[in-house]
């Protein structure tokens, strides 16, 4: 991967979290734990194992790593868990094969 990415830790007094690029999250492949979240934008990597294993085995050598702390509780813990990732349009849910069939034909996509 290449080291051009820009990471943020994100703390309360409790715990913390890596906050990485959801685009560069999903090329890796890495699989996060449940105790990780996710918004539109970013995945939140606990700091205990996720976030570590991540740096390891892709940024060995972050050069951009900012820090927000948060003295009561961060916005993060309100946040989806990354359990719920999958990649689209797989990350909603269908009753059927014919649900997953009209959303992809009525999102304009391309699918007709």
């Amino acid at each position: 991967m290449s080291d051009n990415y820009d990471y943020t830790w994100i703390r309360d007094v409790g715990h913390g979290w890596l906050r990485v690029r959801k685009d560069e999250y999903l090329l890796t492949g890495f699989k996060a734990t449940p105790y990780s979240y996710q918004d539109d934008k970013y995945v939140y990597l606990e700091e205990d194992v996720d976030a570590p294993t991540y740096l390891k085995l892709y940024q060995p050598n972050p050069k951009n790593i900012v820090e927000e702390f948060y003295n009561g509780q961060s916005p993060v813990r309100d946040m989806d868990r990354i359990e719920d990732l999958r990649p689209w349009p797989f990350n909603k849910n269908y009753s059927d094969m014919t649900d997953l069939v009209s959303f992809l034909e009525n999102s304009g996509n391309g699918v007709e």
